[in-house]
C-alpha cells in the first residue's frame, strides 16, 4: 500500500535530485507557482500510467488507474487495487483476493498524500532546476539520506502549469513513473465518492487495523 501512497504523492508532488544539495530559487518559483494553481482547485480528477521498473530484478510492469480528490480526501483507482481515503480512515482493496485493510489515515506519520504534495518541498527537500525549456524539469532529493526515496524527478507543462510526468527512484532499486493522460478540475463528486461501501463488494473480507 505504500507504494500506492507514494503514487499519490508523485502524481501531483514535485520532482527530486539536486547533486549540490541546495535550493534553487528559480525551482522553488516553478514549485510555489503549481502549488498556488493546484490548491485553487476545489476537486482534481485524473487519469494516469503507472509503470514500475527493477532491472536487477527483471521487474518491468505497467497499469493505468483514475485518481479523484477533494480536500484532504481521495481515491485511487486501478487494475489491481482500489485505494479510498476519507480523510481519517483508508481503505485499501486488493480486488484479485476481495479483501480490504482499513487502517487509520494519520498524517502525522510518514503516509502521504495530495493534501500534503505541495508542500513537502518546503521541508526536508533539496531541488534543482534542470531545464525550463517546453517541459519545465525539477529534481529533487531527500535531505534526510535515510529515507526510502533517494530522488524524485518532476516534469511540468510550462503552457499548461501542470505536472505531466514525475519519476521517483528507491533506494531498492525500484523506479516509478506516473504519466497524466488527462486532467480535470472543479467537477462536482457523489458525497459517497470517498467511503468504501461493503454492500458492492459481495463477500469482502474486513481487515480491520485500526486502533
Amino acid at each position: 500500500m505504500k507504494k500506492i501512497i507514494l503514487f499519490i504523492t508523485a502524481l501531483l508532488l514535485f520532482n527530486a535530485g539536486s547533486v549540490f544539495a541546495q535550493k534553487d530559487p528559480k525551482a522553488k518559483k516553478i514549485l510555489d507557482r503549481v502549488k498556488t494553481i493546484f490548491k485553487s482547485h476545489k476537486t482534481v480528477q485524473a487519469n494516469f500510467t503507472f509503470a514500475i521498473e527493477n532491472k536487477a530484478e527483471k521487474i518491468s510492469e505497467t497499469q493505468k488507474g483514475r485518481f479523484f480528490m477533494q480536500g484532504n480526501m481521495f481515491k485511487v483507482d486501478m487494475s489491481e487495487r482500489l485505494i479510498i481515503c476519507d480523510g481519517k480512515n483508508i481503505w485499501t482493496y486488493d480486488k484479485e483476493t476481495n479483501e480490504v485493510q482499513i487502517n487509520n489515515y494519520n498524517l502525522a506519520e510518514d503516509q502521504l498524500s495530495p493534501t500534503r504534495i505541495f508542500t513537502l518541498y518546503d521541508n526536508g527537500f533539496n531541488y534543482t532546476l534542470v531545464s525550463e525549456k517546453g517541459i519545465e524539469y525539477v529534481n529533487l532529493i531527500p535531505e534526510n539520506k535515510k529515507k526510502e526515496i533517494s530522488q524524485v524527478k518532476l516534469f511540468f507543462d510550462k503552457q499548461k502549469t501542470k505536472i505531466e510526468r514525475a519519476i521517483i527512484s528507491n533506494k531498492d532499486g525500484n523506479l516509478y513513473t506516473y504519466t497524466i493522460q488527462q486532467m480535470e478540475t472543479n467537477k462536482t463528486f457523489a458525497l459517497d465518492m470517498f467511503k468504501f461501501d461493503k454492500a458492492k463488494y459481495p463477500k469482502v473480507e474486513i481487515v480491520d487495523l485500526r486502533n
